[in-house]
């Protein structure tokens, strides 16, 4: 995902479209594609066994190191750790006794 793409989706320019998201969100074009391959990386880890690499690659990053520093700043944990986090929850939640 670019800036050129997402302008060229909407018909704008590109800078048209940066300075109106600006404007709008308060957040860059950049920090934005970011957050949302950011989300997409935790809808990959919490529902897939796709090694974190596979991830890294899939949502645009070319360096597993600088995905991991970079969701790791924006969540305060690793990747693993949160996909550790997400399948104890997901699997270990206590069920009612039938009583």
């Amino acid at each position: 995902m670019t800036q050129k793409i997402l302008a060229e989706a909407v018909n704008y320019s590109p800078s048209y479209l940066s300075r109106h998201l600006k404007k709008v969100t308060g957040k860059t074009i950049s920090q934005l594609i970011s957050e949302a391959k950011l989300r997409l990386a935790q809808d990959l880890l919490a529902n897939t066994n796709m090694p974190i690499s596979k991830i890294a690659e899939q949502i645009g990053y070319t360096s597993e190191s600088h995905f991991f520093k970079l969701f790791k700043n924006n969540y305060q944990i690793t990747p693993n750790h949160y996909r550790r986090l997400m399948s104890t929850s997901q699997y270990n939640v206590k069920k009612p006794r039938n009583t």
